[in-house]
């Protein structure tokens, strides 16, 4: 008689459903802040060349070195002002989701809709419109997130048919 158990492929999958569930966790947690800075530093910096190109600005210098300036402090204060909202929107993912730990975009827009509306009530509450660049901010990188890890995040279509 042999003591080898047969391999349960159930609890395989849960085992790896739970992994990629930390795993997105940790992506949103991690990359989530920085993702959202460089959006956020990529609209003003888009602002900034339009104002200069208009002729708002005073010169070229103020320019590059707004420009420079916005993406070097977009890394440090993204964590400060992104953070809470990226570890929602990974929780709020790992909990939706069923055993395999996958999702989709739909999923991933409205789980940073929801965080991103209690960033924007925490941080925001003096200055709506501030509010509203962290809720835009928040989604867009949520939704970025999920492009760049599609090949681990991606919805099994196959599976859901044969449930």
């Amino acid at each position: 008689m042999s003591d080898v158990q047969p391999h349960d492929a159930t609890s395989s999958q849960e085992a790896g459903g739970r992994g990629r569930k930390v795993a997105t966790i940790l992506i949103y947690l991690l990359l989530g802040p920085p993702v959202g800075g460089m959006i956020f530093a990529a609209f003003f910096s888009v602002s900034n060349v339009y104002n200069f190109l208009t002729g708002s600005s005073a010169n070229q210098e103020d320019l590059v070195s707004g420009t420079v300036g916005l993406f070097v402090l977009a890394m440090p204060f993204s964590y400060m002002f992104g953070g809470l909202q990226a570890a929602m929107t990974g929780v709020i993912i790992a909990i939706c989701t069923r055993n395999e730990g996958r999702f989709g975009y739909g999923l991933a827009f409205l789980a940073s809709l929801v965080s991103s509306l209690v960033g924007a009530v925490i941080f925001g509450r003096d200055a709506v419109g501030f509010g509203v660049i962290l809720v835009v901010v928040g989604v867009l990188s949520s939704l970025v997130l999920r492009f760049l890890f599609r090949k681990v995040f991606r919805e099994d279509i196959s599976a859901q048919n044969e449930t």
